[in-house]
């Protein structure tokens, strides 16, 4: 189990940034 809690852990920040890039770059091409 606390393999998949350190995997999951690891795995969210990389979600969050992901998602965040993703706006970030819908925001830029509703700029242009």
């Amino acid at each position: 189990m606390k393999l998949v809690h350190l995997m999951i852990y690891r795995a969210v920040p990389k979600l969050v940034m992901g998602s965040i890039f993703i706006m970030s770059l819908r925001s830029t091409q509703q700029d242009r």
